[in-house]
């Protein structure tokens, strides 16, 4: 039950402050920082996705945060906040998780930080099932077509083409068929880009 005297943002506000004070080294710097860009999220989904970073975080050698990036790096918080509020699939939540870690890792290098927010971007507007094909193509390091184990054809078909336009897959020409029936057919491969990003978000 809430206390009369704070408002739901307020009780909000005081989970995501404790949660960020669990993480370990960087706890105290983290919520210096954090406390004057906050956004409203669903305490319980932040709470839940807290405990785990601070596992994930434990594991790791001792390291500090540099605070000289910090409005870059509030600002990539802000957006995994606002993402995991929404966040349906546990798995897309361990995916941030691994996301916000890597964060914290790369905040003294402006430039690694300009491919941190490309790829939390990136994974607030890819579907479950996309991050899935994804990372099969990770794994298999091969062209692929259309047939994959456990999915539609059509539902790979629109995945591949739009992690393609996303610079995630590449697309291999492998017929042209001029009139008649049949048209362009495909094989897919994931890209340097692709890659990064399942190295980013898978560990």
């Amino acid at each position: 039950m809430l206390d009369d005297n704070l408002n739901a943002k307020d009780y909000k506000d005081l989970v995501i402050e404790a949660g960020i004070g669990l993480i370990p080294y960087v706890g105290g710097s983290l919520q210096t920082l954090y406390f004057g860009a906050q956004n409203e999220k669903r305490f319980k989904r932040i709470e839940s996705f807290y405990k785990q970073l601070s596992q994930k975080i434990g594991e790791l050698e001792s390291f500090e945060l540099d605070s000289s990036n910090g409005e870059k790096v509030i600002g990539i918080i802000d957006t995994i906040h606002d993402e995991i509020e929404k966040a349906r699939s546990h798995d897309k939540v361990v995916y941030f998780v691994n996301a916000y870690k890597n964060l914290l890792l790369s905040s003294e290098n402006i430039k690694g930080l300009d491919m941190d927010e490309l790829f939390v971007d990136i994974l607030s507007e890819i579907s479950k099932t996309e991050i899935e094909i994804l990372a099969n193509l990770f794994r298999l390091k091969q062209q692929v077509g259309t047939s994959l184990s456990g999915y539609d054809s059509t539902l790979v078909a629109g995945s591949m083409e739009s992690l393609s336009n996303r610079g995630l897959v590449n697309k291999h020409l492998q017929r042209l068929q001029i009139g008649g029936l049949g048209g362009q057919e495909y094989k897919y491969s994931i890209s340097y880009l692709g890659t990064s990003f399942c190295e980013y978000i898978l560990h």
